[in-house]
């Protein structure tokens, strides 16, 4: 008797065929995973990247805006009878602004609240919070505003900020502070900086 001569390779039965075959379609899937990741390292590293190049300029324009500061409060008193190069707000408006409940940032002339619930608009994505910037007599190439996202025990669970764009004198703004992290319930705004 002669041993029974197996079928060529392509008319076996998925239990016949060499584990090799399966294998090619597991590493397939494992490149193509491989190559996925690679893609959103590169993509996050591109973010951070981004993100510290932003806070450098940011502590940057606050050391120029500090150091401005610094030289006006020590320049002598007959700077102080030159004309003003902008005009001081009137009581009414600041106190219209308080009454809507801004508050000043501690650079003069510019104000922040906390957009009200009933004028919020939908967030990008995710859960966020709006801010609201309104200048009396700032003048900013830009306004960045930052928080630290918090949970509900009032933790600090991670950090958001936005940048909005100029601003002149009597004008208004709103910046978005998106609140990316899972156990995220609110934001503890930390600064709000013209810049």
């Amino acid at each position: 008797m002669t041993a029974p001569v197996p079928p060529p390779p392509e008319m076996r039965s998925a239990e016949q065929r060499p584990a090799v075959t399966s294998n090619r379609g597991l590493l397939t899937t494992i490149a193509v995973l491989a190559v996925l990741l690679l893609g959103a390292v590169a993509a996050w590293a591109a973010q951070y990247q981004v993100t510290l190049d932003e806070a450098e300029k940011v502590r940057s324009l606050r050391a120029e805006r500090d150091a401005n500061w610094q030289s006006d409060a020590a320049a002598p008193d007959s700077a102080a009878s030159a004309p003003a190069s902008t005009p001081d707000p009137s009581k009414a408006e600041v106190a219209k602004l308080e009454k809507d409940g801004f508050k000043n940032t501690g650079h003069p002339g510019l104000y922040w609240r906390f957009t009200p619930e009933s004028e919020r608009p939908l967030c990008s994505f995710g859960s966020c919070v709006f801010v609201d910037v309104a200048s009396t007599t700032a003048t900013c190439g830009s306004v960045y505003v930052e928080g630290n996202a918090v949970d509900e025990d009032d933790v600090i669970v991670g950090y958001t900020n936005d940048r909005v764009g100029a601003l002149r004198a009597g004008d208004k703004a709103r910046a978005e502070l998106n609140i990316l992290q899972d156990d995220g319930t609110g934001v503890r705004l930390s600064e709000v900086t013209c810049l």
